[in-house]
C-alpha cells in the first residue's frame, strides 16, 4: 500500500531518490518509492495551495490509484 500524505521535494531530492533509494518493486520492476509525508491537515493545507496557485507541482507515483483523486 502506498503513502498517502504529501511530501515537499526538491528537484534535488527527487534526483537523489532516483539514484539512490529508497526502491521498490511495483509489476516486476524497482523503482524510486514515496517518501512518507505530511499527516498533518495544515501542512497539507498549505501544500496544496501551492499546487492550486502555481508555486508547485504534483507528482504521481509509480503504483498510484489516479482514479482515487
Amino acid at each position: 500500500m502506498l503513502n498517502r500524505a504529501p511530501d515537499e521535494v526538491t528537484i534535488d531530492d527527487l534526483a537523489r531518490r532516483f539514484s539512490e533509494g529508497p526502491h521498490c518493486e511495483i509489476d516486476g520492476k524497482w523503482m524510486p518509492c514515496r517518501a512518507y509525508g505530511y499527516f498533518g491537515l495544515r501542512s497539507r493545507i498549505r501544500l496544496a495551495w501551492a499546487v492550486f496557485t502555481g508555486r508547485a507541482d504534483a507528482l504521481f507515483w509509480p503504483g498510484q490509484d489516479l482514479k482515487a483523486y
